[in-house]
């Protein structure tokens, strides 16, 4: 196992003396859908009550969707520039003799991983996650005849056959989207949604970490891709949109929270 990756810049802990504001009641709608301070419900394909609690956050990434959409996929890059998982080791690969030099360490629909986890710096506390990518969606882009916006998500959730944990226990569900902007750049958004009553064990030890991690992420998806763009060391490459056996044949989703 790869070491941790060490912060491009510090991270806040959940030790912060800023608290965020009270979450409205229910899932989050609107303006309060899209506040990365908000921790309340978000839904989700498999949750769509929005759960317990949530974490979300957005960045705009001036690179095209290609860029971002190989990053979140190459797996085996992100020890690389992911603070938050500074890790993943693939279990267990569908396409395993798939075309390509990196099809053994890129993510497709199916694809089981254990995800290494820097929670919080201040104490340390690390962990570990099985997780099972249940979409992968074909890159959308206007140039290919879609219509604006074009959005792009791919999503992995707990895989609580690996835990041996019900779902109705727990369950846990992250969500990306990448969108084309009008000027050919990325708008990111992700946010990750627990549910079930072993969720407030994780809501009490870690909602506002959680909260900090996925900020971490996007600026470091950010520093990431901008940086293997403009150093032109993002090669295009083509991915048919891939869906988990979870999913039960479902490919199209809505957009949720807009």
């Amino acid at each position: 196992m790869s070491s941790p990756v060490t912060p491009t810049t510090t991270s806040t802990s959940v030790t912060s003396k800023k608290k965020p504001p009270k979450d409205v009641k229910g899932a989050l709608k609107g303006a309060d859908f899209h506040n990365s301070e908000l921790t309340g419900p978000r839904p989700t394909h498999n949750i769509p009550s929005g759960g317990l609690f949530s974490a979300y956050s957005a960045v705009a990434i001036a690179a095209p969707p290609q860029v971002v959409y190989d990053a979140l996929l190459d797996v085996g890059d992100w020890k690389q520039w992911n603070t938050f998982v500074y890790n993943v080791k693939i279990t267990k690969n569908p396409n395993p003799h798939g075309t390509g030099q990196r099809s053994h360490t890129r993510m497709t629909g199916g694809t089981c991983m254990i995800f290494y986890r820097n929670i919080s710096y201040d104490p340390p506390k690390q962990a570990e996650s099985r997780q099972v990518v249940t979409l992968v969606e074909k890159l959308k882009l206007a140039k290919d005849g879609h219509n604006a916006p074009c959005v792009t998500r791919i999503r992995w959730q707990l895989d609580n056959a690996a835990i041996s944990t019900p779902g109705f226990l727990l369950k846990c569900e992250r969500i990306n989207e990448i969108e084309e902007a009008a000027d050919g750049t990325t708008i990111y958004r992700t946010w990750e949604v627990f549910a079930g009553p072993l969720a407030r064990t994780v809501r009490t030890n870690f909602e506002q970490n959680w909260r900090y991690r996925l900020q971490d992420w996007t600026r470091d998806l950010k520093q990431w891709c901008e940086k293997k763009y403009t150093q032109g060391g993002a090669e295009p490459t083509t991915a048919e949109g891939t869906v988990g056996k979870s999913e039960g044949g479902f490919a199209a989703q809505t957009a949720v929270g807009q």
